[in-house]
């Protein structure tokens, strides 16, 4: 059995920063784009959420489920919530909306349960 390690969360989960979506082009239906607005002061990612049409070439900002996501500017700085996908589909990642990626050498699940309620430092 390995003991415990303590190491800096950005060290096992790299944060990931999002896409500068156009504005111009958001839709009423579509892939849905979480921007900071979306991260809940519960933990959750909810609220209105706005779309984009489907990129070709997305995996740079495409959100898995159980995402840990970041709010990274404004009044809402340091509020995290995990993505709990409502459908199958694709999630895209807007800016200054970070994603704590994933690597092979650390368990994501074990990341994902991040206490929501308190900031995180990377």
């Amino acid at each position: 059995m390995n003991a415990w390690e303590k190491r800096k969360l950005g060290e096992i989960s790299p944060l990931r920063g999002g896409f500068a979506f156009k504005s111009s082009e958001f839709k009423d239906k579509g892939i849905p784009i979480i921007r900071i607005s979306n991260i809940k002061s519960d933990g959750k990612v909810g609220g209105d959420f706005v779309y984009y049409h489907e990129q070709e070439v997305d995996q740079s900002y495409l959100l898995p489920q159980r995402a840990a996501l970041l709010a990274m500017s404004g009044a809402t700085t340091g509020k995290v919530a995990i993505l709990h996908k409502q459908h199958e589909g694709k999630y895209y990642q807007n800016q200054r909306v970070g994603y704590f990626s994933k690597v092979k050498d650390a368990s994501y699940s074990f990341i994902s349960v991040l206490d929501c309620n308190n900031k995180v430092t990377t």
